[in-house]
């Protein structure tokens, strides 16, 4: 089964939360995370082994 595939739009209290489910669950994978200029973006983004960041859902949306 292929995984499902989501990206995380925000770096904030809620999104660490939403990171920590998502991340836990073998039949999903967070290709993305996005956040206009919030300072955590690259520390969540390491934490949680994701790959690629974007500053705009717009961008983000084109390029997955």
């Amino acid at each position: 089964m292929d995984k499902l595939k989501v990206g995380v739009i925000g770096a904030g209290f809620f999104a660490e939360k939403h990171l920590e489910v998502l991340t836990a669950l073998e039949e999903v994978e967070v290709a993305a995370l996005c956040s206009r200029g919030h300072p955590r973006i690259h520390a969540l983004a390491e934490r949680f082994k994701i790959e690629r960041t974007f500053a705009s859902m717009d961008e983000m949306l084109d390029k997955l």
